[in-house]
């Protein structure tokens, strides 16, 4: 992703999580119910995260190969940047959207190398 790429990201996340309008309940107090939709459904995401992180961790523990654990272990990465980002937004804290770039940047270095171990040792072996 460009730098521009992610300060406009940056930038919608920030409008999406400051951008809000009261309304009157049958109370007469102001109540917020954009925002309120928006958090339940973020809450609903993070559940949905953490069920789809133990699944992945489970086939990561019975998986019969290396590829298909590298594969799983490759996959909790991705739902844990997931968890952080939803983090972010419940907590309106942009500075956790840096630790997953650097995650992201980390993960795929890993892949990659762990990709050209399995390359070679296969033709090792043919």
């Amino acid at each position: 992703m460009t730098k521009r790429g992610s300060m406009y990201t940056l930038c919608m996340l920030r409008t999406l999580m400051n951008s809000s309008k009261t309304f009157k309940n049958w109370k007469g107090r102001y109540k917020n119910y954009s925002t309120e939709m928006i958090e339940s459904a973020a809450y609903i995401v993070m559940i949905l995260l953490m069920v789809s992180f133990f699944i992945s961790f489970i086939r990561l523990l019975i998986g019969p190969s290396l590829p298909d654990r590298v594969i799983s272990l490759d996959l909790i990465s991705s739902i844990s940047m997931g968890i952080i980002i939803t983090y972010a937004f419940i907590s309106k804290k942009i500075v956790y959207l840096d630790t997953v770039f650097i995650i992201a940047l980390i993960i795929f270095l890993g892949t990659v190398t762990i990709a050209k171990y399995l390359k070679e040792t296969k033709t090792k072996d043919d």
